[in-house]
């Protein structure tokens, strides 16, 4: 799959007989699913979202007018995907995207190569870097906590992290 797309949501189920969607939104704010003029499969098939009602991160939604559950049910388990080109620039100088985080090599406190950021994760108590070990069989997590980022270079793709500090 194309390193430029970002998954933002996911076509769960139909609803309804009328060709409306059950959506599942990734984003930070699940509102800002709908932000974009349009999302892409990874097929880079197009889709207008026009959302018709929702509780939390999901949303009833149509797609393309379309009016048909037969499609809804072909599409049902569908990832859609934006562009890193629709995203609005960064406000803060601290703040990264997890797109922007996948694929950074992690370097330990004395720039030692320890591997690289494969998925950004958050089971509910903050954000979590797994990183694939530089032997590419084993997996760790690490916590993605100020106090023990070092530094993030995201032109030069590498982040420090402090892994005494971290007891790790």
């Amino acid at each position: 799959m194309d390193n430029n797309l970002i998954c933002i949501a996911k076509i769960t189920k139909p609803h309804g007989v009328m060709g409306d969607a059950k959506l599942m939104s990734y984003t930070a704010n699940p509102e800002d699913v709908f932000n974009f003029p349009c999302v892409y499969d990874d097929k880079m098939n197009k889709y207008h979202l026009k959302k018709k009602s929702g509780v939390e991160n999901i949303f009833v939604v149509k797609l393309n007018d379309n009016n048909s559950r037969n499609l809804i049910e072909e599409l049902a388990g569908t990832k859609l995907y934006i562009t890193k080109g629709m995203l609005a620039p960064s406000n803060m100088d601290e703040e990264y995207y997890h797109a922007d985080l996948i694929g950074l090599d992690v370097l330990n406190q004395a720039n030692q190569a320890f591997g690289k950021i494969i998925q950004v994760h958050n089971f509910g108590a903050g954000d979590i870097l797994e990183v694939i070990l530089l032997d590419k069989k084993d997996t760790v997590f690490i916590p993605f906590i100020d106090e023990f980022i070092i530094e993030i270079n995201i032109e030069k793709q590498y982040l420090i992290f402090d892994f005494i500090k971290a007891g790790l």
